[in-house]
């Protein structure tokens, strides 16, 4: 008994030490538990893919948690598999602000308060070309705004950057910053006017909170202003890591500048240790608790309760010669930009038909778009009874959402009034001038019980259902089955009371109405029905 007793003592002391030496065997800590709202961000890997969400996401080498557990590292290492992220000639591995819940993309405009806090150090600069920005305000990039903001340090030099000088010029911080001095920054933007704090003693935030953190804001003496800029833009939001101003060619030009021969095999990289960071937006801070855990994987949440099952998809025009594009990946419940449909209007139709088993009434549909976050999409969505002979434009020339929105995110799209089996979308192209449409993933909303449950009865009721067509329109919308209503009544957004009259007739002018979402409330003695409509 004393011996099994020992050799149990025995393993369990080798089982210590070997764990201690072993850090991978004990529950180890992440990114996210040093966020306050790890729903809030996305991070921009060095290969310029995105990760989404980041609440369970582990250690990487380019984005993990240091030896001491107390910051942070964002890591971009310079070498021929890292290439230049979408938009930009450099490489990162930087964080995205988000909506707290970590749906959308989150823009906002520089009315209001907005503000964000970091502590960090800069670690270490590319060997050459040694240029680094870490925390920044991005704009937007069709109004020449793009990194509107920016703390960037080239050797010594620490610096405000406002889009390369293009907006104003460069502001001085300090010009002998020394690598992995821990400071604090805080970015504020009251309407339109650009604030800067910066601080080496750690007393910034605590000062701030208080209200008494005047001594460390960065003025602009030469112009008798507290603020660095007053600009407004809109389609705005915070960045926090490392967005290092190099990559392999650049250090081969800088080398070559300098006399140098340029190593390939060197260790060369740019890093940031991040200890603490936030975001307040007109005083609610990190989401108000919103957020803080990861979303359902794409494909294990139930569908939705008036999602039809989509049986089929034909395709015309699909994109050949690869593995992973083709008609079935757009409706096989998973969300993935590795997997779609894709057809080329510029070489002739491209469009995809999804089969519902029979003839149904339609309310929405759901679009998934690959590349959302850099591009819109230009479509019609036709729908054919259960003899798909003749197809009926539900909506044309439709662009899919310029703002917030990326491959993960559905975009939805009103068929109110329609019914058939059939669902065509036809792609026109996109606004970055090429004729793709691409689509990762489609659900379709309205009657979705068994084709065998939907006796003649319910068509026979659903046909005679008041209906709005077509819809979104432009000038005239056309009323079927209203002869149990005798008024209408439209209202914007929200809420008000826009127009009231007796019903027309079967169609109805519509050319004073602003384009955007109204309610149309339909009134009979009986009967009470509201319909969608979208005035073009």
């Amino acid at each position: 008994m004393k011996q099994n007793l020992l050799k149990i003592m025995r393993l369990f002391t080798i089982c210590m030490i070997f764990c201690a030496f072993n850090p991978k065997l004990i529950a180890q800590t992440i990114p996210a538990d040093l966020m306050t709202n790890c729903s809030q961000w996305k991070i921009t890997k060095p290969d310029g893919s995105e990760q989404k969400p980041l609440c369970e996401y582990p250690n990487q080498d380019y984005f993990y948690v240091n030896n001491t557990n107390d910051a942070i590292v964002f890591r971009v290492e310079i070498n021929g598999s890292n290439g230049s992220t979408a938009n930009s000639n450099y490489i990162r591995s930087e964080l995205r602000e988000r909506l707290p819940d970590g749906s959308l993309d989150v823009y906002w405009t520089t009315a209001g308060q907005h503000v964000i806090y970091v502590e960090q150090a800069i670690t270490h600069l590319p060997t050459y070309k040694n240029h680094l920005v870490a925390t920044q305000i991005h704009g937007n990039k069709d109004d020449g705004i793009d990194d509107a903001m920016v703390l960037r340090l080239e050797g010594e030099h620490l610096f405000l950057s406002f889009n390369g000088g293009k907006l104003r010029p460069d502001f001085t911080i300090k010009t002998n910053y020394q690598l992995g001095t821990k400071h604090e920054v805080i970015f504020e933007v009251i309407d339109g006017k650009h604030y800067c704090y910066y601080s080496e003693d750690g007393n910034l935030k605590t000062q701030y909170d208080a209200g008494t953190a005047s001594q460390y804001l960065v003025k602009d003496t030469a112009n008798g202003n507290d603020y660095v800029m007053d600009l407004n833009y809109n389609q705005t939001y915070f960045k926090v890591g490392n967005y290092t101003q190099s990559n392999v060619s650049k250090e081969k030009e800088y080398a070559d500048k300098a006399g140098q021969t340029y190593d390939p095999n060197a260790l060369n990289y740019g890093e940031v240790e991040v200890y603490n960071f936030s975001v307040i937006h007109d005083g609610v801070a990190d989401g108000a608790g919103e957020g803080g855990v990861d979303p359902p994987a794409p494909g294990t949440t139930p569908p939705a309760e008036n999602e039809i099952t989509i049986l089929d998809a034909i395709g015309v025009g699909t994109e050949t010669g690869k593995n992973n594009v083709g008609s079935p990946y757009a409706f096989d419940n998973v969300v993935t930009a590795d997997f779609y449909w894709a057809a080329d209007a510029s070489v002739g139709e491209a469009s995809i038909t999804f089969d519902l088993g029979c003839n149904r009434d339609l309310t929405e549909i759901g679009i998934h778009f690959l590349k959302a976050d850099i591009r819109t999409t230009n479509f019609d969505i036709a729908v054919s009874d259960d003899k798909g002979a003749t197809f009926t434009n539900v909506i044309t020339n439709q662009d899919s959402y310029k703002t917030g929105y990326t491959v993960d995110d559905e975009q939805k799209f009103d068929l109110t009034g329609s019914n058939g089996r059939y669902v065509k979308i036809v792609g026109h192209g996109n606004s970055a001038n090429t004729g793709w449409t691409s689509i990762a993933e489609v659900h379709i909303y309205g009657q979705n019980g068994s084709c065998s449950t939907l006796s003649t009865g319910d068509v026979h009721a659903n046909n005679n259902a008041l209906s709005i067509y077509p819809n979104p329109a432009s000038n005239v919308i056309n009323i079927a089955n209203a002869k149990d209503f005798e008024t209408v009544e439209i209202y914007n957004l929200v809420g008000k009371l826009v127009s009231k009259q007796a019903i027309p007739g079967n169609s109805m002018d519509i050319s004073n109405l602003k384009s955007g979402l109204y309610i149309f409330k339909f009134s009979g003695k009986n009967n009470t029905v509201n319909k969608r409509v979208i005035k073009k």
